[in-house]
């Protein structure tokens, strides 16, 4: 029999060489970050593995950095590990406490208490085992493992991991027995954010706005027109935003792409004989799917329970603001993740308007652009881009009498700064305008133009030099500048058709989009006359 070596190293990082260790890290590692949320394995089978393969790692892991002269060091690191481990999904109360403690020392992790993975004890015997004195003198090879398997082992149970954003949105889900039609009133106003509370984390609402509050300060200039829908047993529909022109929210569960800017929406929902409710929900957030390495972190995965039609019967998960009878009575019910609360629409009928309110900017904006502006030259008129009201129809492009300039900018101004915003997708290519038949109307109507991606620096106009191999760009929409043999060349842009003499369109025409922000700026030579210099008499 081999005589155990006397050590003469601190520590005794012979069983992170071990090969059955690696193939417990590579396990851990391995499910962590290719099966946990992946669809491949159901979430109980890459729970339950992430819990073996960590029972095998940490107390290994422990047991090694533990000083050799350390009494009954096995002993200690087996308890110490699984003592952890057991309470964590025993305790709800002692796993917040922990995530609270960790994020002091900037680890992210995520606990989900759940007894059922005590079964993962079984593998303790084997782990002890693993810790076991060392019999032989390690080689050179060995010894590169044992330091590589510190470094990698401790990694994979500290380190937290970039985990996929699954996407989420409020919606309305229909649970009552029969059909509901119900109205729903959008907020207009840009509403105070939170953060939804996510699993059994501690809760993250208490910034933000309550639904309480916010419905004591609405008023009628604060509100959209109210919209009807009809929703049959089952069906849900998205409360993530006023709904685009000529979309149904009925049977989806979001209508704008999840994952923009971060805000939150609002919405009266009505449908008697239920007492009415205000909503306040994030338009969408992301929960992630799994937080780290930490064996312990794994939770259901946070997919959205909602889908076109659900169980009535069933739970719709923390998204949902659920319409059932409650007691015999029917009632608006609101997950987790959802703010609720009660309403008085008449009461805010009655009280008096805001002359600054997102409503009054609306109405006062869409009466500006549905009545012709009347002109006698190109210099008469502005081309705009569209106010960013959510839910409205884009016209891609408003054509008003150049004097308006101060007036738009003005309500672009305080809308952004106070009233939800959703800019249409076509709001980069407005045309510049021109004065035909005495109204003002873009140079090429029925026209997609593309965007002129690059506006010419003032140097290139003074023979400016420029690199070889440099973007070419364009000083107007009409002239294109490239780079030859180290010097700008400028001339005509090849138009887009005999008829439209644009190339590319700089954003609203005659104005300058810089940063998001759009600023009226001087038009660039031949913007204001693109089109003939008797266009206000022009078919």
């Amino acid at each position: 029999m081999v005589a155990p070596v006397k050590h003469r190293h601190i520590f005794d990082l012979a069983p992170l060489g071990r090969p059955l260790w690696w193939v417990a890290l590579i396990l851990l590692v391995g499910n962590d970050r290719l099966l946990k949320g992946a669809g491949i394995a159901p979430g109980w089978l890459t729970g339950k593995l992430s819990d073996f393969a960590f029972l095998v790692v940490a107390p290994v892991l422990c047991g090694a950095l533990l000083p050799i002269r350390v009494p009954r060091r096995r002993e200690l690191a087996i308890a110490a590990v699984t003592g952890v481990f057991a309470a964590a999904k025993l305790s709800p109360a002692f796993s917040d406490g922990l995530v609270a403690l960790l994020a002091r020392a900037g680890l992210a992790w995520r606990l989900w208490p759940d007894p059922t993975d005590l079964i993962a004890l079984a593998v303790v015997p084997f782990t002890f085992r693993l810790i076991g004195e060392s019999r032989a003198a390690p080689t050179r090879a060995r010894r590169l493992g044992e330091r590589a398997g510190v470094i990698f082992g401790a990694a994979a149970c500290l380190a937290t991991s970039a985990p996929a954003e699954n996407p989420h949105s409020a919606f309305l889900f229909n649970a009552s027995s029969t059909t509901a039609t119900v109205t729903i009133t959008w907020v207009m106003d840009d509403v105070p954010c939170y953060t939804p509370k996510v699993g059994d984390e501690p809760d993250l609402t208490s910034s933000g706005v309550t639904a309480a509050a916010l419905a004591a300060t609405l008023t009628p200039s604060d509100l959209d027109d109210p919209r009807t829908i009809a929703l049959d047993r089952g069906q849900v529909s998205a409360l993530d935003g006023a709904p685009p022109a000529g979309v149904s929210p009925v049977g989806m569960c979001a209508t704008y792409v999840p994952g923009g800017s971060y805000h939150c929406v609002a919405a009266i929902l009505e449908s008697p004989p239920a007492a009415p409710v205000l909503m306040v929900a994030p338009a969408s957030w992301g929960e992630p799917d799994g937080g780290g390495f930490f064996s312990c972190q794994n939770p259901p995965s946070p997919v959205s329970l909602c889908r076109p039609s659900l169980n009535p019967n069933g739970n719709p998960g923390p998204d949902a603001v659920t319409l059932k009878e409650v007691n015999g009575t029917l009632t608006f019910v609101a997950g987790k993740s959802v703010r609720l609360g009660s309403v008085d629409p008449a009461a805010i009928a009655a009280r008096a308007p805001s002359p600054s309110g997102c409503r009054t900017i609306s109405d006062a904006y869409h009466a500006l652009v549905a009545s012709p502006a009347t002109c006698s030259s190109n210099a008469d008129c502005l081309g705009w881009t569209d106010l960013p009201i959510p839910g409205a129809s884009p016209t891609c492009g408003v054509y008003v009498a150049s004097s308006a300039a101060a007036t738009l900018y003005g309500w672009l101004s305080k809308w952004q700064a106070s009233c939800q915003t959703e800019w249409p997708s076509c709001s980069l290519t407005t045309q510049p305008a021109v004065c035909r038949n005495g109204v003002c109307a873009p140079v090429c109507p029925g026209v997609s133009l593309p965007y002129c991606s690059y506006r010419c620096p003032t140097s290139i106009f003074a023979g400016g030099a420029c690199e070889v191999g440099e973007l070419g760009c364009q000083n107007s929409d009409t002239t294109a500048c490239t780079c030859v043999k180290g010097s700008w060349s400028c001339g005509p842009a090849t138009p887009v058709s005999a008829d439209c003499p644009l190339s590319c369109a700089f954003g609203a025409g005659g104005t300058l989009i810089d940063g998001g922000v759009i600023f009226p700026a001087i038009p660039d030579a031949g913007t204001g006359d693109a089109a003939p210099a008797d266009a206000s008499a022009a078919d």
